[in-house]
C-alpha cells in the first residue's frame, strides 16, 4: 500500500485521519461549518460541491473555493462531486460534470479531489491526469447503497478501480450482516497488501459502523465524521469519533503498562 505526505500529514492505514464533510448548501452554512471546523482538530475536510450547488449558483463556486482555501490552510483539502447514483445531489450530465470538474480543478485549492469510478468508465479519465498535473492526489470511489458484494467482485472491483490510476482507492457498502462487514475487513487486508495505492474501505449504516470506529482494521487511511451533521448513513461526530479513539488508546496503554 502506497503512503502519501500531504501537508504534513501522513497518509497511511495505521495511524488513519479524520475527515469532516461540510455539507452546508448555502454560503452562510458554509462559512458557519468551516469556524467549527476551525475549531476542531480534524485533518481532513472534504467539500460535498454537489451539496452547494442545491442552493447556490455556479459562478459562486470560485469565491467559495477561495475562502475554503484560506480559511483551512492547514489542513487537508478534499472536493467531492457526489452523483445522485451514488447517494449525492449532483444530477449534471457527464459532459456537465466533466466540465464543471475541470473548473474546479484548474482552481488549484485542494489537495485531493474525488472521482467516481462510475464517472471515469464514460470517457473522464483525462481528468485525473489533468487532477495530477496540478499536483493534486485523485481517490477513485465507489459507493452501493444496497448491498455488500461478495468478496471476490469486491476484489475484482478494487482491482479494476486501483488500475484507473488514483492515488487512493475508496470503496463504502451498505452490509446486510454482520458476516458482511467482516468481508469488508477482509478484502481490505488483502488489498493492503496487493494494491498499490491507499485505502478507504466504509461499511455504512448502524451495521457497519465498526469500519468507521476501528479503520486501521479496514485497512482505511481515514474516517469521516460529522460538525454539522452526517453526510453518509452510520455516520457519527468528530466528538464521538475523538471520544473513542481516545478511550481506545487509554485501554490499550493501560494494557501494555499493566503487561509490562
Amino acid at each position: 500500500m502506497k503512503q502519501y505526505n500531504i501537508k504534513g500529514y501522513r497518509i497511511d492505514c495505521t495511524q488513519p485521519l479524520l475527515c469532516a464533510p461540510i455539507i452546508g448548501t448555502s454560503v452562510e452554512e458554509v462559512k458557519a461549518e468551516i469556524k467549527r471546523i476551525e475549531e476542531s482538530d480534524v485533518e481532513v475536510v472534504e467539500w460535498r460541491i454537489d451539496l452547494f450547488l442545491t442552493h447556490e449558483p455556479a459562478y459562486k463556486l470560485l469565491e467559495m473555493s477561495s475562502y475554503l482555501y484560506q480559511g483551512l490552510s492547514d489542513r487537508i483539502l478534499l472536493y467531492t462531486l457526489r452523483s445522485q447514483a451514488e447517494g449525492g445531489e449532483c444530477g449534471l450530465s457527464a459532459q456537465e460534470k466533466a466540465e464543471l470538474l475541470k473548473e474546479l480543478i484548474s482552481y488549484h485549492h485542494a489537495d485531493l479531489i474525488d472521482l467516481e469510478d462510475a464517472f471515469l468508465q464514460t470517457g473522464n479519465t483525462a481528468l485525473l491526469q489533468k487532477a495530477h498535473k496540478q499536483q493534486m492526489k485523485v481517490i477513485v470511489s465507489h459507493h452501493d447503497f444496497l448491498q455488500t458484494p461478495k468478496r471476490e467482485e469486491l476484489c475484482e472491483k478494487l482491482l479494476v478501480m486501483s488500475k484507473r490510476g488514483g492515488d487512493i482507492v475508496k470503496l463504502a457498502c451498505m452490509p446486510q450482516s454482520h458476516e458482511d462487514v467482516l468481508t469488508l475487513a477482509q478484502v481490505g487486508q488483502w488489498a493492503r497488501k496487493e494494491l498499490d495505492c491507499a485505502l478507504i474501505m466504509i461499511s455504512m449504516g448502524t451495521l457497519g459502523m465498526p469500519a468507521r470506529v476501528f479503520p486501521t482494521l479496514f485497512s482505511s487511511v481515514l474516517s469521516f465524521a460529522g460538525v454539522s451533521g452526517s453526510s453518509a448513513p452510520g455516520q457519527l461526530s468528530v466528538q464521538e469519533m475523538r471520544s473513542i479513539w481516545k478511550s481506545l488508546q487509554e485501554n490499550e496503554k493501560k494494557g501494555v503498562d499493566e503487561y509490562v
